[in-house]
């Protein structure tokens, strides 16, 4: 007979709320992973991934049997097992907008009487960066839950690192430089991981036990979309040349 896995994960609430005029921001709500839990076929595959989290199945260990043959008798329905899983979750995201950084260099216009049309080429790079004590193991796990929840990725394309760059034409009074700046939209992520244990007893009943959660990783996300990006000329003194 087939056991049936039924995990009961206690909702995560967030203690503390980050704020500020240009972020938003996310609470992830795990209501619907027991439902997944219970009826996912671990023999198929390792992974379940629902409600920012990922549980994987590490290891099933047989227990002691009731039964000296360790024959399945009329009133064991299951074979006693104690299974390890393992748990990553990203419990809340959100959008922030870094700073203005100047993509280029300078170009002067000369001391004519006329603006002048500066074509200038440009490039900018940022990257993904993670907190002090993040673990790098669950970075690949971490990537996935927030690809596949809308809840978490806020319709946006999270990036390990965003290069952007090109041509573009600059205005610029007589004698005044002008130079091209950039400003894109960056995710954070806080998450964390544990260990779940469940023993299964010969009628099919379970047994969980938590361990503690390893503590919370932020970790900051170049993103990629509509309106993930401003881009713009400066001259003059703005142009910081």
């Amino acid at each position: 007979m087939k056991a049936r896995y039924i995990f009961s994960l206690m909702p995560l609430l967030a203690t503390k709320v980050f704020a500020a005029e240009n972020e938003t921001f996310t609470r992830v709500s795990n209501d619907c992973t027991d439902g997944i839990l219970s009826s996912h076929d671990w023999a198929s595959g390792n992974g379940t991934l629902a409600c920012g989290s990922f549980i994987e199945l590490v290891s099933v260990e047989a227990l002691p049997d009731e039964t000296p043959d360790g024959a399945l008798q009329e009133r064991q329905a299951c074979r006693p097992s104690r299974s390890t899983y393992y748990q990553h979750e990203v419990i809340r995201s959100g959008t922030w907008w870094g700073p203005w950084k100047k993509a280029s260099g300078c170009l002067w216009c000369g001391l004519s009487k006329a603006q002048c049309d500066l074509q200038i080429n440009w490039s900018y790079t940022v990257g993904r960066t993670l907190s002090a004590g993040f673990g790098v193991d669950s970075l690949a796990t971490i990537t996935k839950i927030i690809s596949a929840t809308p809840s978490l990725n806020l319709g946006f394309q999270w990036t390990e690192s965003r290069t952007e760059g090109g041509a573009i034409t600059c205005r610029a009074n007589p004698g005044e430089p002008a130079s091209y700046w950039a400003q894109y939209l960056m995710g954070w992520s806080d998450s964390q991981s544990r260990q779940v244990t469940e023993i299964l007893n010969a009628q099919c009943g379970s047994r969980y036990s938590y361990g503690s959660w390893l503590g919370i990783g932020r970790a900051d996300w170049p993103l990629k979309g509509n309106g993930a990006q401003n881009y713009g000329c400066s001259a003059g003194a703005a142009a910081e040349c």
